[in-house]
């Protein structure tokens, strides 16, 4: 792969602090997952796919567009907060 393209994508780099809900989050999911291979784990996935969209500081319109059947209403997004 070129290094060009490679340094293009917006890596955000966070505190060991932010990286928590992320952290506590996967750890579910592989919890959950060790139990039951089968488990349903979309809402833990859905809440990290929030936690990024918010990560990236994208607006609620913005993420209808990568996400058009996103499930949340524009005030539970706006109230995310990484911390």
């Amino acid at each position: 792969m070129d290094d060009c393209y490679l340094s293009k994508v917006p890596i955000k780099r966070i505190s060991l602090t932010e990286q928590i809900p992320f952290i506590n989050l996967v750890e579910q999911i592989l919890t959950a997952k060790k139990s039951n291979p089968k488990a349903d784990t979309s809402s833990l996935e859905q809440q990290i796919d929030n936690l990024v969209y918010r990560l990236y500081d994208l607006t609620y319109d913005e993420v209808k567009v990568i996400d058009p059947d996103f499930p949340l209403s524009r005030q539970e997004y706006e109230a995310i907060r990484l911390e």
